[in-house]
């Protein structure tokens, strides 16, 4: 993953996370996420 910004450094206990340009992968329940290869599995 790519990450040009994040405001991890600045957040408050209250305040929401800022990510630009990073890649999300919503998987259902069964499926699998290769961290090593940082890709997911199809079985």
């Amino acid at each position: 993953m790519v990450q040009e910004h994040n405001n991890v450094d600045e957040l408050l206990k209250d305040e929401l996370l800022a990510l630009c340009n990073a890649t999300l992968h919503i998987l259902p329940h069964g499926y699998k996420f290769d961290l090593e290869k940082r890709q997911p599995v199809f079985e």
